[in-house]
């Protein structure tokens, strides 16, 4: 997969979005085809004005997702069935948690799609947004009992219809189509945060046991171990 992420990337980078954005930039596919796998870069000329427009390279978010480094899974506290990963940031000192992949559901994926344009437009008219950066959605589909050539029947790279990648079935690949996001981590860098909270304003099920004393464990708290805390944010 890590490869397939620097391939699309760099499909970004040969041909960056120029212009003003249009609709084909929210409904773009490209279907890249590995050994073994494909993946799917949906909206890839928005998110990349989007990445670009956050003050994020093409050549660092490249360099974080792709090979060089593995991927951790991160062990979330949260009562839904995505996966987590953290991918490691390779630099000459440390490794930096940089980004998040965070599974999705099909259905999520067509939500978020269809209110991407207003998305893009609110963080470019407000750069200071709490809101999460989502920096990209893709696909990925892994091969079962085929052979390479038979895996590349549809070419190294092809676009299409968003529509057509999320409802249709892909043919050379039998398993199930994935869909995963990419987010910037609100905990990075890490070496600056002591604690961290997944505070929603409520109480019930909001208790997580704490790591003890010294474990290298990293646990995201919630609302009930915040009880009783202050945050002092400076003056205003």
């Amino acid at each position: 997969m890590q490869a397939g992420l620097w391939a699309a990337t760099q499909v970004s980078m040969d041909h960056p979005p120029t212009g003003p954005p249009t609709e084909e930039d929210f409904s773009e596919v490209l279907i890249q085809v590995h050994e073994g796998f494909e993946l799917g870069t949906l909206a890839g000329p928005a998110f990349a004005r989007l990445r670009r427009s956050l003050g994020l390279a093409e050549e660092d978010y490249q360099a974080a997702l792709g090979p060089g480094g593995p991927y951790l899974q991160f062990l979330s506290t949260s009562k839904s069935k995505a996966s987590f990963f953290l991918d490691l940031f390779l630099s000459p000192l440390s490794h930096d948690q940089r980004f998040f992949l965070k599974t999705q559901q099909r259905q999520e994926v067509q939500a978020l799609l269809t209110h991407l344009p207003r998305y893009v437009q609110h963080l470019q008219r407000h750069p200071h947004s709490l809101l999460a950066r989502l920096l990209g959605v893709y696909s990925l589909r892994v091969a079962r009992g085929k052979k390479v050539g038979e895996a590349q029947a549809r070419g190294p790279g092809q676009r299409g219809r968003l529509e057509d990648e999320i409802l249709s079935s892909l043919t050379p690949y039998p398993r199930p189509q994935k869909y995963f996001i990419i987010m910037q981590s609100v905990f990075y860098p890490a070496s600056r945060i002591s604690e961290r909270y997944d505070i929603k304003g409520c109480e019930v099920s909001r208790w997580v046991e704490p790591a003890p004393e010294g474990s290298p464990l990293v646990l995201v708290l919630k609302d009930l171990n915040f009880q009783g805390k202050t945050i002092n944010l400076g003056e205003p």
